[in-house]
């Protein structure tokens, strides 16, 4: 039985578990065990969060990505995973902190075409 699997369904399970919260059976493994391969050097200016590194979440996430397809990821590739599951909880975080209300709407409405 072949154990491949595609780039699509890898994105969509690396999705998903961006958006998962952090189970507690993964709770319990330490985050030490994935280490982030060093980040590129960015030209722009840094804020903390981005010198600080991951986030514990970032890592916990990471350890579940490793322990699943660990034996076909490179640890400049994991790293990489790291990276992305971080600037999503993120921007997710950012997400998190708008303020709105039950009354706030989209500033779009999609109407379906119905033919004739």
């Amino acid at each position: 039985m072949s154990r491949s699997v595609s780039r699509r369904d890898f994105s969509k399970r690396l999705a998903t578990l961006a958006v998962l919260p952090a189970v507690p059976a993964v709770a319990d493994v330490p985050p030490a065990t994935v280490t982030p391969s060093p980040a590129p050097v960015a030209s722009g200016p840094t804020t903390t969060a981005a010198a600080a590194g991951p986030s514990q979440d970032a890592l916990a996430l990471a350890q579940v990505v490793n322990n699943r397809w660990g034996d076909r990821l490179s640890a400049e590739e994991l790293g990489e995973v790291i990276q992305s599951i971080d600037r999503g909880l993120q921007r997710a975080a950012e997400l998190y902190r708008l303020p709105l209300s039950n009354a706030d709407a989209p500033d779009f409405a999609f109407t379906p075409y119905r033919g004739g």
